[in-house]
C-alpha cells in the first residue's frame, strides 16, 4: 500500500535542487510544505523514523550521509559522521529510523528524474510509463557543497514555468544563465497540468543548450 503523501519529505541542499524537489512533489502529490531546505529539520525527520525522506541532489545526499561541511546537528555529530544509511529504492513504505533515500543524479536532469521516479513510487505504489525508467543514482562523496539552510527559492520571471505561448528562444537563454540545464515536458504547477510542447518549441529549447526531459504531472493521465 503506498505511503499517504503526508508522510513523505524531500530535503534539498542546494536552490537548484530545491526547485527540483518542488517539481517531483507536485507531480506526486506531496504538499509544497513538505520540501524542505534546512540541514538540521531534515536530520531530525530522517531519525524520526514515521517519514520517508528522499534526499534530492548530490549536496543533501553528501549531508545526510556524511555531513562533509560539519554543520550543526541535532545528535551533536562531529564533522564527516551521520547515523544515517540509504534505504533500498524507491520504496512504498517507510524505511525506518535512520534510513533515507537518495535521489541524487550525476546532472540535473537525471536528479529530476530520479526524485520524481521516487516521490511518484512512494505515493501511487507504481511508476507510470514515463518514468519506468531512470538514471542510478549516484554514490555520497565525502564533498562539502550546498548550503546549511536553503530558502523557498525567490524565482526569477523566466523560471517560473514556461509558457508556450511565447517566444521561447530569450526564456531558454534565460533559464541556461540561470543555471538551469533542462526543462521537465508536461509538467505544470502544483495544481494544474502542463501542455506538450510542440516539436519547434523543443528545437528553440534544445538550441539554447538545454535537455528536455520526458515527463508529466499526474493530472495528464
Amino acid at each position: 500500500m503506498a505511503l499517504n503523501p503526508s508522510q513523505v519529505y524531500l530535503y534539498a541542499a542546494d536552490p537548484p535542487d530545491y526547485q527540483i524537489a518542488l517539481g517531483a512533489a507536485a507531480i506526486s502529490g506531496i504538499p509544497w510544505e513538505q520540501v524542505m531546505g534546512n540541514f538540521y529539520d531534515a536530520w531530525n525527520t530522517v531519525a524520526n523514523g514515521s517519514y520517508l525522506v528522499i534526499a534530492v541532489g548530490a549536496p543533501a545526499n553528501n549531508a545526510l550521509y556524511y555531513n562533509p561541511c560539519g554543520w550543526p546537528n541535532p545528535s551533536h555529530e562531529a564533522q564527516g559522521s551521520t547515523p544515517f544509511d540509504l534505504a533500498p529504492s524507491p520504496a512504498d513504505t517507510l524505511p525506518g529510523r535512520n534510513w533515507y533515500e537518495s535521489a541524487a543524479g550525476e546532472f540535473g536532469y537525471q536528479t529530476f528524474l530520479i526524485a520524481a521516479a521516487f516521490a511518484y513510487y512512494a505515493t501511487h505504489g507504481s511508476l507510470p510509463s514515463t518514468l519506468s525508467s531512470y538514471p542510478s543514482p549516484i554514490s555520497p562523496l565525502h564533498v562539502c557543497d550546498g548550503s546549511l539552510v536553503v530558502a523557498f527559492p525567490s524565482i526569477s520571471s523566466c523560471v517560473n514555468g514556461v509558457d508556450s505561448a511565447t517566444n521561447l528562444g530569450p526564456v531558454a537563454t534565460c533559464l541556461k544563465s540561470h543555471g538551469y540545464d533542462f526543462v521537465a515536458r508536461y509538467l505544470g504547477g502544483p495544481c494544474f497540468a502542463g501542455t506538450p510542447l510542440t516539436r519547434s518549441e523543443i528545437q528553440q529549447l534544445t538550441s539554447a543548450g538545454l535537455l528536455v526531459a520526458s515527463i508529466y504531472s499526474g493530472a495528464n493521465g
